[in-house]
């Protein structure tokens, strides 16, 4: 089935309640609409799995049976899918619903879900519109989406592609999380990528994404957000250029010092972002709890000088 066809056999399962308005952008495994929902009087996210473009990298990449890797495919983005909509937290989107549609010959099973619509920017655009963020924003912003990864990694969840595209910026000043990579862990689960492919935004990737993809955890989550803490003080990730350049720089460079664009910063925000980011994830903080802390440490020390 055609993509179009797909979404309006999904707006026919809900009836005349949800109603199309555009499309949103389409990523490597699924494509995104705006949708309203006239129940809720509310705009919503549908994100639906891209089978064409799955069974384009399977036979492309030639990883056995296509049927059964799709299978895997499929549940994992249901289960995960299924997972957000346990949470209740005001840094993470809101996953509303999770379900499925058959093709017309009923013999392909097509996952999607509805997520909360946000309104706003997200931060990587914020920092386009300034020089860079002010050290007690930029300490909010990273205490918020802290407080987020905490509750997803207490359900083990690891989101694996956090970025400054990834967090939306509400028109209210609040930061949330809106992609959860679950392309991302689909792949890495099912195998379908070739030795030496990057799983990630190669800007925010710690060291073990290059090396194995499939060895993460939650601390890799933390390196990211190091180098997004980076990025809101200088306004450009810590490593740039090729990608090659890019992975050198996180595998073997040190971490360029904050100071050097903003010598007023304190020195406790550069061992910070140095522990986030360090080389080997044992030397990183253990969880996102104990960075939180180190940053609230700071601004309270900012705030009695």
């Amino acid at each position: 089935m055609r993509s179009d066809e797909i979404l309006k056999k999904i707006l026919d399962k809900f009836g005349p309640g949800f109603q199309y308005i555009e499309n949103l952008r389409s990523e490597r495994l699924s494509n995104v609409y705006l949708v309203k929902n006239t129940h809720k009087d509310r705009d919503e996210v549908l994100k639906v799995m891209d089978t064409n473009q799955i069974f384009t990298i399977l036979e492309k990449e030639g990883t056995g049976s296509i049927e059964q890797s799709y299978e895997i495919i499929k549940k994992r983005f249901a289960r995960e899918a299924a997972l957000y909509t346990k949470f209740n937290h005001p840094n993470i989107a809101r996953v509303y619903h999770v379900s499925s549609i058959e093709d017309e010959g009923g013999s392909i099973e097509i996952p999607f879900l509805l997520m909360e619509y946000l309104k706003g920017q997200n931060l990587q655009e914020k920092l386009k519109d300034s020089s860079s963020l002010l050290l007690d924003d930029a300490l909010e912003i990273s205490q918020n989406i802290l407080n987020a990864l905490s509750a997803m990694h207490n359900y083990n969840v690891v989101h694996r592609d956090l970025n400054s595209r990834h967090v939306i910026i509400t028109e209210h000043g609040n930061p949330v999380i809106t992609y959860f990579g679950l392309a991302k862990n689909i792949i890495e689960d099912t195998k379908l990528t070739k030795t030496g492919a990057f799983l990630g935004t190669p800007e925010y990737m710690a060291p073990e994404q290059f090396k194995d993809s499939s060895r993460v955890d939650t601390r890799t989550d933390i390196y990211a957000l190091g180098v997004i803490l980076f990025e809101m003080l200088t306004n450009e990730p810590p490593f740039r250029g090729s990608i090659i350049q890019i992975m050198k720089g996180h595998m073997d460079k040190s971490i360029p010092d904050v100071r050097k664009k903003k010598p007023d910063l304190p020195l406790g925000i550069q061992k910070v972002i140095e522990k986030a980011m360090a080389k080997k994830i044992d030397d990183r903080y253990k969880n996102a709890e104990d960075m939180l802390k180190e940053l609230k440490k700071i601004k309270e020390d900012i705030s009695r000088e």
